[in-house]
């Protein structure tokens, strides 16, 4: 190392002894530390406690979306009880309307045979649903079918 560096370096290390001295023994500077360390711990706490929100806001919609996901399951897949509800209510409708259809029919008045025509109508409608329900839903239209033969058969 040269002679002219090293005395710097001794100067250098002089100057930040003087200043070190100089600024324990000023006031203001010791409270502008003071305040500089108070900002920085208020910051690094701060900038914990929001990496701690998104965490837990991130755990949450997470949560969220997989209970979204669990109750579009249970009414989509076979053997949800929200799919079998809804099958055991369109079944219920569509016997609903077979029984409507046939009291329209017995009554023989002119609106009992307009009502035929909109059975007739309503009828074709069915087999559509049934044909839709057999390639998507197979246990749902199986399930109307069951309801339908039900509803078909005379009581007693």
């Amino acid at each position: 190392m040269s002679p002219d560096r090293h005395k710097r370096e001794q100067a250098d290390s002089k100057v930040d002894v003087v200043v070190q001295e100089i600024s324990n023994r000023e006031p203001r500077v010791a409270r502008a530390r003071a305040r500089y360390e108070l900002a920085k711990r208020v910051f690094q706490s701060a900038t914990a406690l929001i990496a701690v929100a998104c965490l837990a806001l991130l755990i949450y919609l997470s949560a969220s979306a997989n209970a979204a996901a669990d109750a579009v399951r249970d009414c989509t897949e076979p053997g949800g009880t929200c799919y079998t509800r809804s099958q055991q209510r369109s079944a219920e409708i569509v016997g609903q309307l077979i029984e409507a259809q046939e009291h329209a029919t017995t009554q023989g008045s002119a609106p009992a045979r307009e009502n035929l025509t909109i059975s007739k109508a309503n009828a074709q409608n069915i087999a559509v649903v049934l044909a839709i329900l057999d390639r998507q839903y197979p246990e749902a239209a199986r399930a109307v079918r069951a309801e339908l033969s039900k509803e078909g058969k005379p009581n007693g």
